[in-house]
């Protein structure tokens, strides 16, 4: 995570390495001012958490983060089961659902930030393998035999 001075500036520098867009300069002169403003311009999410992190002094290591996010999924899933009382309702999101699902994502992209993944590449990777693998599989399903069960 980038945690000194020069924190916009490599946020800047990162961005342009990974060819995304540059981050919003704050309108105030302040270093790493986030406003909701800036939040809901185009740029990519990473250096959205990147930078509001980075404001808020959350450097934490990787094992750290890897356990905030263990407890923050926990929260998810016991808020699931009181919402379904252990499976006995159908599940309908409670008021607070998605602002613990946003609190889950922003995590995961601090991870990758603290890591040094790609968060946005590697999810695209994963959909395509996923569409790629359907679709594989859709067609192996057409060309098998016409009354062959698996």
């Amino acid at each position: 995570m980038f945690g000194d001075a020069d924190s916009a500036e490599r946020q800047r520098a990162y961005a342009d390495a990974r060819g995304a867009a540059r981050l919003p300069t704050p309108r105030d002169g302040s270093r790493d001012a986030v406003s909701s403003e800036d939040v809901s311009a185009p740029v990519d999410l990473a250096q959205v958490v990147a930078q509001s992190a980075d404001t808020a002094g959350l450097h934490a290591t990787v094992p750290a983060l890897l356990l905030e996010l263990q407890t923050q999924l926990g929260t998810l899933a016991a808020t699931a089961t009181a919402a379904t009382e252990r499976g006995r309702r159908p599940f309908r999101p409670p008021l607070d659902w998605a602002a613990r699902l946003g609190s889950l994502a922003y995590g995961v992209y601090l991870l990758a930030d603290q890591s040094g993944v790609d968060l946005a590449a590697e999810v695209r990777g994963v959909a395509a393998a996923t569409a790629r693998n359907a679709e594989l599989s859709r067609q192996q399903d057409q060309a098998g035999w016409p009354f062959e069960t698996r």
